[in-house]
């Protein structure tokens, strides 16, 4: 239709989309003086009156659907045989837009997911299935997700129009998005709606469908037989949470999913919320290199970690680690409860009965009141302590294949036990499904700190070190990067072969860039464990909290619950948005230094070191930067690096080599500073880790046209 072209009150000014089975167009509403949208609706409802009358009806129904992400339809239309229906005209571009960009970063994700789900609940208590959810029906605006068509495609479903992208099937949905049921063509239901939901999720967190085939028959046969690889593989800080909700979404047979939309968005909602857990597959990577290293120790923080972060998990009162021995049997290793105590196996009192039919058999049990007659009897023991509720469940090392149609390898190496004297949380859908999760990348890092202490006396030390460097080294970030108005280079040298010091990047909302640079006490295997469960916090923060200070708090928070000794770091954490805000957080770290045009200062606002006080408070620091100027962050292994005649490089020196290389490229710059430190150190032993980041900011494209 051309503009002008009146539908009624509606008078056309352009088209928004003239392809496909309906064309939509923008549209004025001459009576309310509004801005709408329009879709004219096919022939095949103009020509049926029957079909007319019905869709009528349905829309009536869609209509009542009022819900901040669901597009509103507002009026249904018929003039000189065209039938149309008017909808809020909505201002962004569709998820299938955004993602021809990649990925969306986690917390937006997340955050859209659980818009999505609020909308899909919203329609199915109300009777309405969507039954063709795809990125190209979710639109991205200001306001947030608004979910278009809904209910449209059961609306027609007496006027197939076949498969998106076929003529031939009589079929309706979108296939890469359709679930096995609907291939079989039996009738949509909300669960229905849960699979393409899952398959939506898995695209916007790895960029990449859940299915993928060259052809029609080839992509049926993909979403009827295939399992995706597991979302953390293409994205590693996914919370293993999320991996199993959206897995849980997938499941072939519609018994085996979310059985609705309210729980599934209940659950991404405690996923956003939950409190930072260290990310253990960061923890697991890097024992790997440490193999022929270890001690007991070790394999005992390890242990104390994956208890406390299960009990912080579920709400339990306390529980233990059993692990198998080498005659088959499971031995108790390690009992915990609230508040980080630790319970030896005779202070933790408790039936082996349980724990021992779980690791046999493979199988979780969950008791939800022992205090029941049916069940009293059979665990006496246990109900002589006060237990009322216990939840014991399997380890297994998972191997996954990424390899379309391969199954996991599963190997079993204990049990995790949890109960409590009271009803709480321990049995609630989330708790079960986050601990779900939880134990499988647990049980790899428990694998790998055995491995590590067992492998001790066979391995040979020196191919070892070199083995645990280079994982190290692949848990930093690429060296060296630039983005829209920045630039930005980093190093880390040990003095060792394993290093205690840190550096990241991290990809903001709304464009900003995040940056770190951090010291642990210590150096070898266990400053070296401690830097990447620091990093495994921050991750798992990055995109929820508010501010650097806030982020820099939830970092110690979390490293003072696991009350490891004698551990503590020093940080330094900013952001660098597009207008050239700088804003960061010093936790008793070296000064960075800002390099301006005119001067050099020091950034020093922040607070206390990280890991020593409960209760430390942590300021920020916002300062506007002008193009070209430089931050360098440094660890003590710069400054206090000595020389033959015991004497320290100093800020003097570091400040001299900046000002003479200012206008050098960050990289360039960094590798002239560390040849400085090289040069001044010639002939002495150095005994800490000199590490670097160099972060230049640069005219934005935006800026340079003003």
């Amino acid at each position: 239709m051309q503009p002008g072209t009146r539908l009624g009150r509606y008078q056309i000014q352009s088209a928004i989309d003239a392809g496909g089975t309906s064309e939509v167009y923008k549209a004025h509403d001459t009576r309310l003086d509004r801005t709408v949208a329009i879709r004219v609706l096919p022939a095949q409802v103009t020509a049926d009156p029957d079909l007319r009358e019905r869709f009528e009806r349905g829309a009536r129904a869609v209509s009542a659907l009022n819900h901040p992400h669901i597009c509103t339809l507002h009026d249904v239309g018929h003039q000189d045989g065209i039938d149309f229906l008017v909808m809020e005209y909505l201002e962004g571009q569709t998820l299938a837009a955004r993602l021809e960009n990649g990925a969306l970063p986690l917390d937006q994700a997340l955050q859209s997911a659980i818009q999505i789900a609020g909308a899909l609940d919203k329609g199915h208590r109300q009777g309405i299935v969507h039954d063709d959810l795809n990125p190209a029906n979710i639109m991205l605006t200001k306001s947030g997700v608004k979910l278009l068509g809904f209910g449209l495609a059961t609306l027609m479903a007496a006027a197939p129009v076949g498969i998106a992208g076929s003529r031939r099937s009589p079929i309706l949905g979108t296939l890469p998005y359709m679930a096995p049921e609907r291939l079989g063509r039996q009738n949509a239901d909300a669960r229905t709606d849960i699979f393409a939901f899952g398959a939506v999720l898995y695209e916007m967190l790895t960029g990449r469908t859940a299915f993928h085939g060259k052809t029609h028959a080839s992509l049926i046969r993909a979403i009827l037989k295939d399992v995706p690889p597991p979302i953390t593989l293409r994205q590693r800080l996914t919370p293993p949470a999320l991996d199993h909700a959206v897995k849980t979404c997938l499941a072939k047979d519609p018994d085996e999913r979310w059985q609705s939309a309210g729980d599934l968005k209940s659950q991404l909602t405690w996923i956003s919320e939950a409190p930072a857990i260290v990310d253990f597959r960061q923890i697991a990577t890097l024992l790997d290199g440490l193999r022929a290293l270890g001690s007991e120790r070790v394999l005992d923080e390890v242990l104390a970690l994956v208890m406390d972060s299960a009990i912080a998990v579920t709400g339990a009162e306390r529980g233990c680690l059993m692990l198998a021995s080498p005659g088959g049997e499971v031995e108790f290793k390690i009992g915990r409860a609230r508040g980080g105590v630790t319970l030896s196996g005779q202070l933790f009192e408790t039936s082996q009965k349980i724990p021992r039919q779980v690791f046999a058999t493979g199988q979780e049990q969950i008791l939800a009141n022992l205090m029941d007659d049916s069940l009293a009897g059979q665990h006496l023991d246990t109900v002589a302590l006060g237990i009322r509720q216990v939840l014991c469940t399997p380890l297994r090392v998972v191997h996954y294949v990424d390899r379309p149609g391969a199954r996991p390898e599963q190997r079993p190496i204990g049990v995790m036990y949890l109960d409590s004297r009271e009803k709480g949380r321990l049995l609630s859908v989330g708790a079960r499904h986050a601990l779900e999760a939880f134990v499988t990348e647990a049980a790899a890092a428990i694998d790998s700190a055995r491995m590590y202490r067992e492998s001790a006396e066979k391995a040979r030390l020196e191919s070892e070190l070199q083995l645990a460097a280079e994982i190290q080294r692949a848990l930093l970030p690429e060296a060296c990067r630039s983005g829209s108005h920045f630039e930005v280079a980093s190093r880390s040298i040990p003095c060792r072969a394993i290093g205690g010091d840190f550096y990241d990047y991290f990809d903001l909302t709304g464009g900003a860039f995040g940056f770190a640079l951090g010291d642990v006490a210590g150096k070898g295997p266990s400053a070296a464990l401690l830097t990447a469960m620091i990093q495994g916090i921050f991750a798992a923060q990055i995109g929820t909290a508010e501010s650097a200070a806030a982020l820099i708090t939830s970092v110690n928070e979390g490293l003072i619950r696991r009350s490891l000794q004698s551990r503590f770091a020093t940080c330094v954490y900013g952001t660098l948005a597009g207008d050239g805000r700088l804003t960061y957080c010093n936790a008793g770290h070296n000064p960075p230094l800002l390099i301006a045009r005119d001067s050099t200062r020091r950034l020093e606002t922040g607070g206390l070191i990280l890991g020593v006080f409960p209760k430390a408070v942590y300021d920020q620091e916002t300062l506007t930067l002008e193009p070209g100027d430089v931050v360098v962050m440094f660890s003590d292994g710069v400054t206090e690096a000595f020389n033959a005649a015991g004497e320290q490089f100093g800020e003097e020196r570091l400040r001299t080599c900046l000002d003479v290389n200012r206008q050098c490229s960050p990289a360039e710059l960094l590798e002239r500073l560390l040849s400085a430190v090289r040069t001044f150190a010639l002939g002495a032993r150095q005994f800490d880790d000199v590490t670097a980041l160099v972060l230049r900011y640069k005219v934005t494209p935006g800026k340079l046209q003003s």
